[in-house]
């Protein structure tokens, strides 16, 4: 803001305060827009003076003083240099002012265009960030299940070898008993077919 005051110190008070009736109240306007509304306002106020400026005048507000009968406030032609050479004066302070405030509003403009593209790279850099930190959980999840998985099947697999190993123990057991069972029925046949001493 401070290098549009300065700008706007340089001009003459009641091109100051014709700039500011035109312009307006600022309130809510960031700085770009005030700058915006001051080069349009400029513009309005160049057409505006320029359209009071005849041509045929412009020739007079060369006219040497001396060359003047009447002197300024008299209402001849001396009134009306004086009158033409403001108009060109505003005009060309304004015109002056403009090329500077719109020298201002480009700088503002890549300005506003670089912390825009700041904070678009910094967003991708959040939505990036964001992205690997939830690739990376949900590998983190993928392993942890994986992992899960595999200590299921390494439980399940001692099961079924604890299970083999008692049934391998139980077949093993009931078969010792079956031998032990014929050779008590053997005896017994023996022992009946024979008789006691034959055992």
């Amino acid at each position: 803001m401070e290098e549009l005051h300065y700008h706007l110190r340089q001009l003459p008070d009641d091109i100051q305060a014709e700039l500011a009736a035109y312009v307006g109240d600022w309130g809510g306007m960031n700085y770009i827009e005030i700058t915006d509304k001051h080069i349009h306002a400029a513009n309005h106020l160049i057409s505006s003076k320029r359209a009071l400026v005849r041509p045929e005048y412009i020739e007079f507000a060369n006219t040497p003083k001396e060359k003047m009968r009447m002197p300024p406030g008299t209402g001849g032609l001396a009134d009306l240099v004086a009158e033409v050479r403001y108009f060109l004066d505003s005009i060309l302070g304004l015109e002056n002012f403009k090329h500077s405030i719109e020298d201002l509003f480009a700088r503002l403009l890549e300005l506003g265009r670089q912390h825009a593209e700041r904070l678009a790279l910094e967003v991708q850099a959040e939505e990036a960030a964001r992205a690997r930190a939830e690739a990376e959980a949900a590998a983190r999840r993928l392993a942890e299940e994986q992992a899960a998985q595999q200590r299921a099947i390494e439980a399940a697999l001692q099961l079924a070898q604890r299970q083999i190993e008692e049934a391998e123990r139980a077949l093993a057991h009931r078969q010792a008993e079956e031998a032990r069972t014929r050779e008590v029925e053997s005896r017994r046949a023996v022992e009946v077919t024979y008789g006691p001493e034959a055992s």
